[in-house]
Order: C-alpha cells, then structure tokens, then sequence
C-alpha cells in the first residue's frame, strides 16, 4: 500500500515565505486572498511549484515597473 501525502503550500513573495492562506483553492485563488497585504499580487505572476523542503513552493514574481517618457 502507498501512502499519500499532500504537501502543504507556500507563496515566496520576494525573500518571504507566506502560508498559503486558502489550502482548498487553486493557487491563483489562494494569491488573491492575499492582495489586501500585498496590493502589487493584483499585476503578479505565479510560477511553478517545486519541491523544496516537503513544501511546494509557488514564486510570485512582481510586474516590471514602468515609466512613462522613458527612452
């Protein structure tokens, strides 16, 4: 027999791990739950999970800032 084991989640917000606050939603939905602290999630990106630790990771990546009249 095999046992299963669910691993439990964490979104690396820049050099933080945050707990996934929602373990019943979709990692999208689960990030959104979090915009009230982290307003800039709204324009974020999410990659992977990897493995690291017995955990699955999720990577929020900030958008790019932007300047207007740039060169």
């Amino acid at each position: 027999m095999v046992d299963i084991i669910q691993l439990p989640r964490v979104f690396r917000i820049g050099a933080s791990n945050v707990p996934d606050p929602a373990p019943g939603l979709p990692p999208e939905q689960a990030l959104d739950t979090l915009r009230g602290t982290f307003p800039f999630l709204a324009h974020a990106t999410l990659e992977g999970p990897s493995v690291e630790a017995n955990q699955l990771v999720y990577t929020v990546t900030r958008p790019p800032a932007q300047t207007k009249g740039a060169a």
